[in-house]
């Protein structure tokens, strides 16, 4: 059963990131430059994944979300990029 929790104004991601690692949570950021593809990682049921997706302009802030996980997403041709909500949804 999916029931994605989104978090909205929470605080800055420098205090979040730490806290849901602590409570054990898989932390995975959507980075071009990983070399984990998104298609090859695999939740375990009962596992709880924080997914953090950076917009289009500056992408994620490293400096807060560094211990996360990186995935990337597969893109074919002569396709560079995705828009931050098309990469959300294809990751969920």
């Amino acid at each position: 059963c999916f029931h994605p929790k989104a978090a909205a104004e929470v605080g800055p991601a420098a205090e979040l990131a730490p806290t849901l690692h602590s409570a054990g949570w898989k932390v995975l950021a959507l980075d071009a430059g990983a070399t984990q593809e998104l298609h090859d990682f695999r939740a375990q049921p009962g596992d709880r994944v924080a997914l953090v997706v950076g917009n289009e302009s500056s992408g994620i802030d490293w400096g807060a979300w560094g211990s996360a996980g990186r995935l990337r997403i597969a893109m074919h041709g002569r396709v560079e990029s995705l828009n931050a909500s098309i990469s959300g949804a294809i990751a969920l």
